[in-house]
């Protein structure tokens, strides 16, 4: 048979309940914020860096190297293909090192990869968006 809902939209509106334990707001979110920090940010690293999710392609040293988001990997190649620095292949004569994980950064990497260059060029996307 039909039978009226135990509850409906109407209900909700005309009888309203109100959780403030449920909202995410200062102070409430700060035991939030504070797990991120010290547990859920080393623990997110460390999955990055063991499953090696960010890559690193070129030669190992070079005097400048490109930074970009994964997604930003072919358009890259295939302006150094038509500088004469890469090939079809992806085989490029610059190191680059591309983030599959942008958030959290990786500091070591990071750090790693910049050592010993003189410049770092940043690619990042623009319109449309991935």
């Amino acid at each position: 048979d039909n039978k009226r809902p135990p509850m409906s939209v109407a209900d909700a509106l005309a009888t309203p309940r109100r959780d403030t334990g449920r909202i995410v707001l200062p102070p409430a979110s700060f035991l939030h914020e504070k797990e991120k920090v010290a547990k859920r940010w080393p623990a997110a690293v460390d999955f990055i860096k063991s499953r090696k999710i960010n890559e690193m392609f070129g030669p190992d040293h070079g005097s400048v190297g490109i930074v970009m988001q994964g997604g930003m990997y072919n358009s890259v190649i295939r302006a150094l293909q038509r500088l004469g620095l890469a090939d079809t292949y992806g085989d490029t004569d610059v190191p680059l090192y591309v983030l599959n994980a942008v958030y959290p950064l990786v500091d070591d990497e990071f750090l790693a990869f910049c050592e010993g260059k003189q410049a770092v060029l940043v690619v990042e996307e623009g319109q449309p968006n991935y």
